[in-house]
């Protein structure tokens, strides 16, 4: 079953934090951050929601509890039962299994990293830029209002229902792209290739 999957990020040491106040956007990486949130939501085979959005948060049940979360979530003998859509969602199935391993929970490295069925629509979007990536972010898609910068500064300052009204916006904002997209992208098919079965 299909399942939007995302996740937030903050940074462990305060003078990145600084720094982003400045305007300085520094890498994200699992060795400086951790995971403050993890969302999910079950999704019909239109990709419109079947189920509530799910969101599990560090600063009520820390990063451990999240990453245990997600590792329950996947079975490599049973793999069809949850497949992760999202948007660049590489990078959150490697920052969770990054900081799975921070945690001592070990999850089958090949599965993760090959086996695992996902869903990405970042490709679709570099497409629809004419494979141009400044400009291919899914804010530029979507009704999304910006990438989330602020996110890191709003967990600092412990403002975290802006954090919350951000996931929720966000995530409707993905589900009705990716919807449309269920809707759209078969028909690009059927013009370029349209004797071929699917």
């Amino acid at each position: 079953m299909e399942y939007y999957l995302d996740i937030e990020t903050a940074y462990e040491n305060p003078s990145i934090v600084e720094q982003m106040r400045r305007g300085i956007s520094p890498d994200v990486r699992p060795s400086n951050s951790k995971i403050i949130t993890l969302q999910y939501q079950a999704l019909n085979r239109d990709g419109r929601p079947n189920g509530p959005l799910r969101i599990f948060k560090e600063w009520t049940d820390g990063e451990a509890s999240l990453c245990t979360r997600f590792a329950s979530m996947i079975d490599k003998d049973d793999m069809w039962r949850f497949v992760p859509v999202g948007h660049n969602i590489g990078f959150d199935i490697d920052f969770l299994y990054l900081r799975c391993k921070k945690h001592s929970i070990f999850l089958d490295d090949w599965f993760v990293h090959h086996d695992l069925p996902r869903i990405d629509t970042q490709p679709i979007t570099l497409a629809l830029n004419a494979f141009k990536f400044r400009g291919s972010g899914l804010n530029h898609f979507t009704k999304k209002e910006h990438s989330g910068f602020q996110i890191p500064i709003w967990y600092a300052d412990k403002k975290y229902d802006e954090i919350l009204d951000y996931i929720r916006k966000e995530t409707v904002a993905f589900i009705d792209f990716y919807t449309l997209l269920k809707q759209e992208i078969p028909k690009i098919r059927q013009k370029i290739a349209p004797t071929k079965p699917i």
